[in-house]
């Protein structure tokens, strides 16, 4: 199968929509996301792309999942991390290996201006989490806390 991984253009939104909705349903604890939302992602990452993009997945001319990928500088790295905030891949291409092969071409587009890959998998997702951890990721030995503002 023969994916095409690209940084988003304006004209994407339309096709991503239903894709980072369905993310937020197929989810378990997230709230769901708003059209709204969704515009100003793109619309703030088109304004500020040193801050991140969004790589969609093409197939057959058609997009079929999509990654955002948001960039932060590391003081204990002295170099900037890469927060891979969201990864999708439509529910009929699923375990074709497009979430795998997403994953190395991000490693690839930043292994030299990056120090690391972070990314958060959900309680329960012991699928993605096995598919991370066969692609290098490793348990951080921090825990997350979150502070709603």
């Amino acid at each position: 199968m023969q994916i095409k991984f690209r940084k988003f253009k304006k004209v994407d939104l339309k096709a991503i929509i239903p894709l980072m909705q369905g993310f937020y349903i197929e989810t378990p604890g997230n709230a769901t996301i708003e059209e709204k939302q969704i515009k100003s992602t793109f619309t703030h990452l088109t304004k500020h792309p040193e801050k991140g993009t969004i790589i969609v997945f093409e197939y057959n001319k058609s997009i079929v999942g999509y990654a955002i990928l948001l960039r932060l500088w590391s003081n204990e790295f002295s170099k900037d991390i890469v927060f891979i905030d969201e990864l999708y891949v439509q529910k009929d291409l699923r375990n074709k290996g497009i979430g795998t092969d997403c994953i190395r071409h991000i490693i690839d587009k930043f292994k030299n201006n990056a120090a690391v890959l972070i990314l958060a998998v959900e309680p329960g997702n012991e699928k993605a989490k096995k598919l991370y951890q066969k692609l290098g990721f490793k348990l951080d030995k921090n825990e997350t806390l979150v502070y709603q503002l």
